[in-house]
């Protein structure tokens, strides 16, 4: 794939979604509460810290939308 996404084919039960979307609900809390802890900081290398967090929250963003789908 061109655009960088990987695509991943999941067989879950029920039970299994809803362990996944607590697990990316807390991940996209944990990166909110790192890039909040972040923007607090006047340290240069804080910055580069801080932009793998907006990364991580952008996947978890994208992931539960996508479980969403799945399971509303």
């Amino acid at each position: 794939m061109s655009n960088g996404d990987i695509v991943v084919n999941l067989l879950l039960s029920p039970l299994e979604l809803n362990f996944l979307q607590v697990a990316v609900d807390n991940l996209i809390d944990v990166q909110r509460s790192v890039i909040i802890d972040c923007a607090n900081q006047s340290d240069p290398d804080v910055v580069e810290s801080a932009r793998d967090s907006i990364e991580r929250l952008r996947a978890g963003l994208g992931l539960k939308l996508t479980l969403e789908v799945y399971n509303p």
